[in-house]
């Protein structure tokens, strides 16, 4: 579908993107929608997103093996009543979402990155 600096956009990112897009809360609103256009709109949100990563990268920023670890096991809808992470409820989350653990941890760090990014240029 897109190509920004030699990485590709595939068609089934975009799906993907489309439908996770439609399952959460403003989704509904948005089936009301032509799904041409806002598959424009979330490729054109793609797009920016990897320009982002690429420059983090750039740029030398990375996120380590522990930090995602860490930033994963902080996330409330993956912890359990006494909150803390729960394995258990992890994998329920990864099964009715249609994410794998890496493409999970990848989104994940793909984010971290460009918070990185931008808390760099509102720091300058």
């Amino acid at each position: 579908v897109a190509k920004v600096n030699g990485s590709d956009i595939t068609e089934r990112d975009l799906d993907i993107a489309y439908n996770r897009v439609l399952q959460s809360p403003s989704g509904e609103s948005l089936r009301m929608l032509d799904p041409k256009l806002v598959k424009a709109e979330l490729l054109q949100s793609l797009i920016e997103e990897r320009i982002l990563i690429q420059n983090a990268s750039k740029m030398g920023m990375a996120v380590s093996s522990d930090k995602l670890n860490a930033m994963l096991t902080q996330i409330p809808f993956l912890q359990d009543s006494n909150g803390q992470f729960s394995p258990q409820v992890y994998g329920q989350f990864l099964a009715s979402s249609g994410y794998s653990d890496q493409s999970f941890r990848h989104l994940l760090r793909d984010n971290m990155l460009q918070q990185q990014l931008r808390q760099s240029i509102a720091g300058t």
